[in-house]
């Protein structure tokens, strides 16, 4: 998966200085507004809604592996179930053939093969 475009955005939580803001010049006769020397710049309205499309598409993955992991889970279980039915039909078979504690294998054709007992020395 490759992004054509990325970017990190930070939020940073303003610190209050002992400083009185900077004064601007009136927008409107007669009117001030306060400046604060923090402020670097703005993105401009394109750059804004890439980077706001850029973090829905960063939570929509979120959201997708979420569900693919929920998916995992849930596969994780089925083969868990259907290892033991594989085990129980092995074992039951195994009974029936007389082979229970003895070591034994079973070959792909379905043959049980009896593995040779070590020798006591």
């Amino acid at each position: 998966m490759t992004e054509e475009n990325s970017a990190v955005v930070t939020q940073e939580t303003p610190v209050a200085t002992e400083q009185a803001p900077a004064e601007q010049p009136p927008d409107v006769a007669g009117e001030t507004q306060a400046v604060d020397p923090s402020i670097a710049g703005r993105m401009d309205d394109n750059e804004l809604n890439l980077v706001r499309a850029l973090e829905r598409k960063k939570q929509e993955y979120v959201m997708r592996i979420g569900e693919i992991e929920v998916n995992k889970s849930i596969l994780l279980g089925y083969l868990q179930s259907t290892q033991e039915q594989e085990d129980k039909t092995i074992q039951g078979v195994a009974k029936r053939l007389g082979l229970e504690g003895k070591p034994w294998n079973v070959m792909h054709d379905g043959t049980f093969r009896l593995n040779p007992e070590p020798k006591k020395g």
